[in-house]
């Protein structure tokens, strides 16, 4: 991976080596790992540099077969990470159980606005998770990617729930492809 305004490359094969994965995020205010197959291990070595990283805005890990395990992880570190901004997990396996720990970080987390969950089988549990956390007074999220994950009429009504009446943040929503009536 390269960041192409220092010309810096990031070799993600010595991501296990702390010292030198939080060496080279520490110039990065944007990181995109797409289709790179890093899954659990590469989320779960990410998410530890996230914990102490000040400086990465936009994190994109589209494609990465990341699980349950890589996406608890990165919930875990957006409970302490003040400067992430953009949270791209597309075309993952994140289901609903990493899906609810994103969802109660967002909780807690009063930086994410943009975060993209497509087809990562959500489901109605995972739509529910996140309609309680657009819920909270802390979330400042202004873009929510849902796109083919399952959500059905139920979670659709979950997140819709909180935008008629508690969250004044969210600004773009993307439900298509989730099996949604005119119930939801």
């Amino acid at each position: 991976m390269t960041d192409t305004s220092k010309g810096a490359v990031f070799n993600l094969s010595r991501a296990d080596d702390k010292e030198y994965l939080n060496r080279h995020l520490s110039s990065l205010k944007h990181l995109n790992i797409t289709t790179t197959v890093i899954g659990n291990r590469g989320a779960i070595l990410i998410a530890h540099a996230l914990e102490e990283n000040s400086t990465v805005r936009k994190l994109t890990l589209e494609w990465n077969q990341i699980k349950n395990a890589g996406a608890v992880a990165l919930a875990k570190s957006l409970h302490c990470n003040t400067t992430l901004q953009t949270l791209n997990l597309g075309d993952n396996h994140t289901g609903c159980q990493g899906t609810s720990a994103l969802a109660r970080a967002l909780e807690d987390n009063a930086t994410i606005e943009t975060l993209s969950l497509r087809s990562n089988n959500v489901q109605v549990q995972g739509a529910t998770a996140l309609g309680r956390a657009l819920s909270a007074p802390n979330t400042r999220l202004e873009s929510l990617d849902l796109q083919s994950n399952k959500i059905e009429d139920r979670g659709a009504m979950a997140i819709a729930q909180p935008l008629a009446s508690k969250n004044l943040t969210l600004r773009e929503l993307n439900l298509g492809g989730n099996r949604i009536g005119y119930r939801g």
